[in-house]
């Protein structure tokens, strides 16, 4: 995903294909991965406290 995208969806905000986590344990995960792929899809993205991929 190119940074721009990544600003896109940000600025879009939380909703039916983005949520925002500060934390999170392997069944939280679980259990949104679920989520996701019983609506509509969504993105995935993994960043540490500094916005960055990692």
């Amino acid at each position: 995903m190119k940074r721009q995208e990544l600003e896109f969806i940000v600025r879009q905000g939380e909703g039916l294909k983005a949520e925002f986590k500060e934390g999170f344990d392997s069944k939280s995960i679980a259990m949104e991965i679920v989520a996701f792929a019983n609506a509509e899809g969504g993105h995935w993205e993994v960043l540490n406290e500094r916005g960055r991929a990692g």
